[in-house]
């Protein structure tokens, strides 16, 4: 098999984006045995920024130390992105295009496989078990864009999102908003990746980690209820709509 298209470092910079090289760094992943089929969005979340901004100390609020000091840190843990864009909007290549990360589980057979997928969820520390409520209305968010359809019928990775790349957006610790430098260097490097690999930047191919994986983790438990949530990124933090291009 001739070996797949990538992303070259040199084509990122020349589009005045500025990136950090981590590939030779941290976890080490094997190849894809296909080209990537779109995007999937993520955040580390507001903890692990926190985390890094107490290290940071006194040097807060300078998101360049900030950005750099994240990126390695989180290059080192097993469930990685491919990229991860800071708050800066400078770039990380945690990983090659043309080899696979770890970044989103692969979907439940059983709960994924038919229509009714809607009836299950997975409270976090616990296994698949129907929550008892009206599917409606835990996932309405799900459903509201996606209609009737199960997520391994409508995304072309079907039951496995790792055949997407990952994208991390780094938060800002304080209030876990994105920034706009972060965001239009996220938007630009999707449509790098669009271009290379050919896919289209729609909701099918270019999705948040809960839309990809809405029972996987969105589950929360509320007065002894289990209610889905889109949590990764959280919707009151990143205007996903406008994200992909949508009017």
């Amino acid at each position: 098999m001739p070996p797949l298209r990538r992303l070259m470092i040199d084509d990122i910079k020349s589009a005045g984006l500025e990136i950090l090289d981590l590939t030779e760094s941290g976890t080490e992943h094997r190849e894809r045995g296909a080209p990537p089929a779109g995007v999937i969005i993520h955040s580390p979340g507001v903890t692990f920024a926190s985390k890094v901004k107490d290290v940071v100390g006194s040097r807060w609020p300078d998101m360049s130390v900030f950005d750099d000091l994240a990126a390695k840190r989180f290059d080192r843990m097993r469930y990685v992105p491919g990229y991860l864009v800071g708050q800066t909007g400078k770039i990380y290549m945690l990983e090659r295009d043309d080899r696979r990360t770890m970044h989103s589980g692969s979907l439940y057979r059983g709960a994924y496989g038919g229509s009714d997928w809607v009836e299950f969820a997975k409270p976090l520390g616990s296994s698949w078990t129907r929550h008892g409520r009206m599917g409606w209305v835990v996932y309405d968010w799900w459903k509201k864009r996606y209609g009737q359809s199960s997520p391994t019928d409508i995304f072309p990775w079907s039951r496995y999102p790792n055949q997407a790349i990952g994208l991390d957006l780094l938060p800002n610790p304080e209030d876990g908003s994105f920034s706009e430098e972060q965001l239009s260097s996220a938007r630009e490097l999707v449509g790098m990746l669009a271009d290379v690999h050919r896919f289209p930047v729609n909701d099918r191919h270019v999705v948040t980690h809960s839309f990809a994986s809405p029972c996987e983790r969105g589950t929360l438990k509320r007065k002894g209820k289990i209610i889905g949530v889109h949590w990764d990124p959280p919707l009151k933090k990143f205007n996903y709509s406008e994200f992909i291009g949508e009017s």
